[in-house]
């Protein structure tokens, strides 16, 4: 029997799995015949990529189990063979998606961000680079387990701040002032 790969939803910054309501996955009034499955770390949001996308990759894996297992609700005492999921992510969950799909080596501390004049630059006082990669991790996206093709089969994002974010970057202004700042500031206490 063959049936559709279960989905995995991912809320964004300051969301909840109530960001996506059961009646937005329905067709002509049936409900999609797969297992949703949605992500949930509302109460860590604010403790970035590092520690959120566990939570991520932990679901992924935890869904593939319940379908081995024939634990879904979906398709209760039903054991299916699956080895991949497919993502939609909203925001900062499709920003942990793409975090975990692009498994920098650890070292690796390149990103690319939008500069002051709208260009992109290399910033690199930002760690994309993520420590618990490797053979001997439990976090790697390419695995032996379906033959290396990673455990996300069709990865949806919706509005994420893939360039940056304007707050982020007046955050930036703010935290970390260049030197003609500083210098216009001191003009004006004189």
């Amino acid at each position: 029997m063959l049936r559709r790969p279960p989905i995995i939803m991912v809320h964004g910054l300051y969301g909840t799995p109530e960001t996506f309501p059961e009646t937005t996955w329905r067709s002509n009034s049936l409900p999609i015949n797969t297992f949703i499955y949605k992500i949930d770390y509302h109460n860590t949001n604010l403790d970035g990529l590092q520690e959120n996308y566990r939570l991520l990759v932990n679901g992924i894996f935890s869904v593939l189990d319940l379908y081995r297992t024939g634990s879904t609700p979906t398709f209760p005492g039903k054991k299916l063979a699956a080895t991949r999921v497919d993502v939609v992510g909203h925001s900062m969950g499709a920003m942990l998606t793409k975090w975990y799909i692009a498994q920098l080596p650890e070292g690796d501390q390149s990103r690319n961000t939008p500069s002051e004049d709208g260009s992109n630059t290399n910033y690199s006082d930002f760690n994309a680079a993520r420590s618990d990669t490797g053979p001997d991790k439990n976090y790697n996206y390419l695995t032996d387990i379906n033959y290396g093709a990673g455990s996300i089969r069709r990865f949806v994002s919706m509005g994420a701040p893939f360039k940056g974010s304007p707050v982020a970057t007046a955050a930036k202004a703010i935290l970390h002032p260049s030197e003609e700042f500083k210098d216009k500031m001191e003009d004006l206490k004189e």
